[in-house]
């Protein structure tokens, strides 16, 4: 995966290099570094506190024309920690993007690809968190958006398809599962304010441990209402169902999210229920709930402040082995050195209840971190 991701990296710059006459490229790099001391890494009950560091390389090649926009990202990180070398990894991955814009539609295409350990990449969203086991993504998605009115009217229709394994510990090599899902949303304009949301939606999973297909098919009502010039409010609710060969269960979904921001301050408020396909190869009901806030102290110094709750249930015919519920809070300071240079303290305290008659593991963690990000550099015209 290295050798392949080096490759790809080496082949975007020449084609970056060579393109002088088609587009404007550019080029923004990013470096960054992190160490941290955690109480609890895995979230297990009797465990070991331990450090970590970690290095970040990012390059964003990006390639601009009158109508359209496509951008290349690698990305590298490489941790290592102490006291067990087993869970040492580098991490890779590689996104693209492109935009392509019309009179009144716009066409999105987006990939990626990724190579990352299970203790951090599956960590929030299921149980798959084994030191030993790596987890390969390949995920793609097509969208399309036409205005229809002058009214705010519009119709966007996404395909999209995640391909997901997993390789290292035997417990979970057959785990990965296939994932294709299309949805078509249709928005009515009533002002410039408000506007309301009609969304159909099916997808279907099938899992490396069976033949055995899951589907599932739902349908969503939203409206989304500017309060202020600088406050917005999205509802959305609606109904889902879910079969398999032994069965079928309905249930409901619903989002919500209300922020707001100005000069100084940003928060968002939100909360979510929907079916999503799970690290062991099944679909679960999964619900979030969160906050997110961040404020502009001076000038150069900034604090942020999250707090986040997620919660998997099985059907009723089926065991995920997902993590039950997962909680985290955070808390941070940001300084910015430098035009370039970012520098921040992060606080953390979790805890996670793996099966609905078990306790909750606790942990926290403290991180200090920097960043180097230049400006986009102009490779060619």
């Amino acid at each position: 995966m290295r050798a392949a991701f080096v490759n790809v990296l080496t082949c975007a710059c020449l084609c970056a290099a060579g393109a002088v006459s088609a587009a404007e490229w550019s080029m923004a790099p990013r470096v960054g570094w992190s160490v941290d001391h955690d109480s609890n890494r895995s979230l297990v009950d009797e465990a070991d506190a331990g450090q970590a560091a970690t290095l970040q390389l990012d390059l964003a090649l990006k390639r601009a024309t009158g109508r359209s926009l496509f951008s290349l990202q690698p990305h590298l990180d490489l941790q290592r920690y102490t006291g067990n070398d087993s869970r040492d990894a580098d991490n890779e991955s590689l996104a693209a993007v492109g935009n392509w814009n019309f009179p009144r539609s716009m066409f999105t295409a987006r990939a990626a690809l990724a190579h990352q350990n299970t203790l951090g990449s599956e960590f929030a969203d299921s149980g798959i968190i084994d030191i030993d086991t790596r987890r390969r993504s390949k995920t793609g998605a097509l969208s399309w958006t036409h205005a229809q009115t002058k009214d705010r009217n519009q119709l966007s229709v996404q395909v999209s398809h995640a391909d997901i394994d997993y390789q290292g510990s035997e417990a979970y090599r057959t785990s990965g599962y296939r994932y294709p899902s299309l949805s078509v949303t249709q928005v009515l304009g009533f002002s410039p304010r408000s506007s309301m949301q009609l969304t159909a939606y099916g997808s279907s999973l099938r899992s490396d441990a069976d033949s055995e297909v899951s589907n599932s098919v739902g349908a969503q009502v939203g409206f989304s209402h500017d309060l202020t010039s600088n406050m917005s409010l999205s509802l959305a609710g609606g109904l889902s169902r879910k079969t398999t060969g032994s069965g079928g269960e309905s249930g409901y979904t619903g989002e919500l999210e209300l922020t707001r921001s100005d000069a100084r301050t940003k928060w968002r408020l939100f909360a979510q229920r929907s079916v999503a396909p799970s690290g062991f190869g099944v679909l679960v009901t999964r619900t979030e709930a969160g906050l997110a806030f961040d404020r502009r102290l001076a000038p150069r110094w900034a604090t942020t402040m999250s707090i986040r709750s997620i919660g998997n249930d099985d059907f009723d015919f089926t065991r995920s082995g997902e993590v039950r519920r997962y909680e985290r809070l955070d808390a941070g300071l940001i300084w910015q050195a430098s035009r370039t240079w970012l520098v921040s303290g992060l606080s953390s305290v979790s805890r996670m209840q793996r099966f609905r008659d078990e306790g909750f593991a606790e942990g926290w963690r403290l991180m200090c971190s920097a960043a180097w990000s230049p400006n986009p550099r102009i490779v060619s015209r």
